[in-house]
């Protein structure tokens, strides 16, 4: 499922490149595109590009059931946020090439503490977080990929960390409640950042770690810096895993030290 994509041709593409290796991959994935058409898009170009499993959705991302049926096989959401686009260097060509909203050039040209724009930034900010934490409770997706092209931190790495940390405090409170004494919560799953296992990405990890980093941050995350020759952008691959709670082990472990402690005098 691509989310908030300005346009269908990602998806599109995606398909072409998944009926490729068919029948490597079977079944064949379906391609949900949830996102509003602009007024000069051709409704059919979806069909008339020759895709048979790319589907346009123009609910509201937000309205979707996570747990209806349709949904149980999805696996993997990528989100393209609804920011103020502060990384993007060349904003006419970007306009070209991603069928982005004419507005665009308004915010690029509007400075920065213009009330105007900061209303506009909060509300981004506020949709994306919306959009990231619905994203994140579809039980049976596996990976949630958020993409943004703000250099602005608050935009990118400090909201996908908020909106973690909330999914995982809320998946571990409901692990918790539906436990019981003969059935105790051992594991609990949640979402962490994890960097696709491409030879560039584990190379700039190494770098990181040797305290030099280039493209991939604290968080592992990826973020390229604008420059004079292309548009920067941020990505987040958060992918859902299980971890072991030892409820048992630090309860008793609590105890046991309770009783060494030495009584006030």
């Amino acid at each position: 499922m691509i989310v908030n994509n300005p346009n269908s041709w990602n998806g599109i593409h995606l398909e072409g490149l998944l009926m490729n290796k068919f029948p490597t991959i079977t079944p064949i994935p379906t391609i949900r595109l949830v996102r509003q058409p602009k007024e000069n898009e051709d409704p059919k170009m979806i069909v008339r590009s020759g895709c048979k499993s790319t589907r346009l959705i123009t609910d509201e991302f937000v309205t979707i059931n996570p747990s209806a049926d349709i949904y149980k096989n999805l696996r993997h959401i990528v989100i393209e946020a609804v920011d103020m686009k502060t990384a993007v260097v060349n904003p006419i060509d970007y306009l070209d090439s991603e069928n982005e909203e004419l507005a665009m050039l308004k915010d690029n040209w509007t400075l920065k503490d213009n009330p105007q724009y900061v209303t506009k930034r909060l509300e981004s900010l506020s949709k994306n977080m919306a959009n990231l934490k619905h994203a994140l409770k579809f039980n049976q997706v596996r990976t949630v990929i958020f993409v943004s092209h703000s250099a602005d931190t608050e935009e990118s790495n400090v909201m996908v960390q908020k909106c973690v940390e909330f999914v995982n405090r809320a998946l571990q409170r409901e692990a918790e409640s539906n436990a019981t004494p003969s059935r105790p919560v051992t594991s609990v799953p949640g979402f962490v950042c994890r960097l696709p296992n491409l030879p560039c990405l584990l190379e700039a990890e190494e770098r990181l770690k040797e305290g030099n980093p280039t493209i991939v941050n604290e968080a592992r995350c990826i973020r390229f810096p604008p420059s004079n020759k292309h548009n920067g952008f941020f990505i987040a691959c958060l992918k859902k895993e299980v971890g072991i709670v030892k409820i048992c082990i630090l309860w008793g472990e609590l105890l046991h030290c309770s009783h060494r402690r030495k009584p006030l005098l």
